[in-house]
């Protein structure tokens, strides 16, 4: 029964580091949904924000059951430790051990290369989500840089994840609709700069040439939108 013991506390450590990697991940997927609601709320309706909006709320839902899941087999394992150490009736122990028996393998097999529930990638790093986040968002090029993080964040996290988890085409989407949204916000900036160098008065002669510029400008005007700024929700106010 030593073995057992033993075997049951490797499954154990491997559950519990499995609760603070989807944990950990809920987490990165709550810091992305925070961030661009401002985005969400007052950039312009375009497909990709619904699309990314729509995925970030079914990968929350997958990884809380996937959290439900570990909390489980926890419990389960917990029990199965408890009947072992009692020499309790054996059919209970071997429904325990039913349970776990894929947990086993994919631990005896080293990388998980395929899904089984419950189960998160051990190697999976644990980072501050915060990191590189900006507190004050003013214009497009600060909204690119925020994309372009939490981009990065989640190939990073997805790629650790086997292809057959629940979470790989949700994690796909999130990644395309990102980087589709960080173009479009470069794109806006680069509006914006325009904009702000033909509207800028030329000192090397002394004649305006503005009026020779005035439907270019209206075009690129009617193009860029206003960057939605920042909430801050400590002070009540837009910052």
């Amino acid at each position: 029964m030593t073995d057992l013991i033993v075997l049951l506390a490797s499954i154990q450590s491997r559950l519990n580091r499995s609760l603070v990697v989807l944990q950990h991940l809920q987490s990165i997927r709550d810091c992305v949904s925070e961030d661009l609601e401002p985005l969400f709320r007052h950039g312009a309706q375009k497909s990709e924000m619904f699309l990314l909006a729509g995925n970030l709320d079914s990968l929350k839902c997958l990884i809380d059951v996937e959290i439900e899941q570990v909390h489980r087999l926890i419990i389960s394992c917990d029990k199965a430790n408890d009947l072992v150490v009692k020499n309790a009736y054996e059919r209970s122990l071997a429904q325990r051990l039913s349970e776990l028996a894929h947990i086993d393998a994919a631990i005896q097999d080293g990388d998980v290369s395929r899904y089984v529930p419950g189960l998160a990638p051990a190697e999976f790093e644990i980072i501050d989500v915060t990191n590189g986040r900006t507190e004050i968002i003013r214009g497009w090029s600060h909204w690119a840089d925020l994309l372009g993080i939490h981009s990065s964040i989640i190939k990073d996290a997805a790629l650790k994840f086997p292809s057959t988890h629940p979470f790989s085409p949700h994690f796909g989407m999130i990644i395309n609709m990102l980087n589709s949204l960080f173009l479009w916000c470069e794109e806006q900036r680069k509006l914006q700069i325009a904009i702000d160098v033909l509207s800028k008065p030329s000192g090397k002669s002394e004649i305006d040439y503005g009026s020779f510029l005035r439907l270019e400008l209206l075009e690129l005007r009617r193009q860029v939108i206003d960057a939605p700024q920042v909430f801050d929700t400590q002070r009540g106010e837009e910052v």
